[in-house]
This record gives structure tokens, C-alpha cells and sequence, in this order.
């Protein structure tokens, strides 16, 4: 994850789509969306010079608050980059990203946009899915933006099969 971009937001009810897309891409540490930073190198975003961090997270969401409050860092009026990879045996085909997150979020799977969560909403699993997508065989790389105004910010994100079961058989890493 990217030390948060800070920025002037008051409400959350200004996330519409046009909103978020233009605002990612004018806050983007890079324009290729399969570039995966290392751990400690350091990206600048307008005029900030932001670390990048590597997260285990052993809970099913990562709550950008307790994040960014441990860096000493805003923990309102953010905007929080993530990189994860993921590495597939095979092939998985008709797979779908689901995500879930506090206001507005945006992901990428191999530079491709997957899907985009508007508006001000409560951060819960699955509140968004993609349209049917394919694990590559080898690596693939997952790109996020979660923005948030007032309020806790926190994020989960997963693939589901057809059934909506958890897919399982892939190992993640962040380099």
C-alpha cells in the first residue's frame, strides 16, 4: 500500500463516476497499471513524495484507519493506492472481483479496469463484482484506489467463482 495522497474532500457524496476516474487518474503514482512497487520505494504524487508498504493482512479487510494513523500520516481526506500480485497454477476462467469499501474504490486486474464502486457507501464484502474475468496462468497483478473523505475507510477484495465460492487455488504476494 502507498502512504495516502491527501485531499480536500469535505463530503462523500461527491464520488460519482466521472469523479473517481478523473481523480485517479490525475493522483496516479504510474500509468502502467501492472507496475508492482517494491517494499520502501517511495512514488511521488503531485507534490507529495509517498513510501510504499508491504500488508499481511490476517483479517478478511484492511482498515486504512488504523494504516494511516500508525504512519502518523491523515486518516481523512485520502486517497490509498494498492499493488498485490497474484500467482495462478492455471488458467481461471469465469472468476469475478468482488470488492467492498468505505465511499469509493476502483480495481484493475492486468492493467485492465474490473470495476468501479461509486458513491458514498459502508464498506461491505462483496458490495461490488466484476463481469466475468480470467486468471491468467502465472502472474497476475491486481491494482486498487480507495478514496474517502470524512469517516473510517477500510477495504476487503476477493475473486469468487460461478457459485460466488471463494476461489482458493492462487498464492499472493507483493513483489
Amino acid at each position: 500500500m502507498l502512504e495516502p495522497v491527501k485531499k480536500d474532500i469535505v463530503r462523500n457524496n461527491i464520488f460519482t463516476d466521472n469523479y473517481l476516474r478523473t481523480t485517479f487518474a490525475a493522483d496516479n503514482f504510474s500509468p502502467d497499471y501492472t507496475a508492482v512497487p517494491k517494499n520502501g520505494a517511495t512514488a511521488n504524487v503531485g507534490n507529495q513524495e509517498l513510501t510504499w508498504y508491504a500488508l499481511d493482512s490476517k483479517a478478511f479487510n484492511v482498515n486504512l484507519y488504523h494504516f494511516t494513523y500508525a504512519l502518523n500520516k491523515p486518516r481523512y481526506g485520502i486517497l490509498v493506492w494498492l499493488v498485490t500480485v497474484i500467482d495462478c497454477p492455471d488458467e481461471i476462467q469465469n472468476v469475478r472481483l468482488a470488492a467492498g469499501c468505505n465511499s469509493g474504490s476502483m480495481w484493475w486486474l492486468n492493467g485492465q479496469e474490473a470495476l468501479l464502486l461509486s458513491g458514498d457507501r459502508d464498506m461491505i464484502a462483496d458490495n461490488g463484482t466484476s463481469a466475468r474475468l480470467t486468471l491468467k496462468k502465472g502472474r497476475n497483478i491486481i491494482r486498487g484506489a480507495v478514496i474517502n473523505g470524512p469517516g473510517m475507510a477500510n477495504f476487503c477484495v476477493r475473486f469468487v467463482d460461478e457459485k460466488g465460492a471463494p476461489v482458493k487455488n492462487f498464492s499472493i504476494r507483493y513483489e
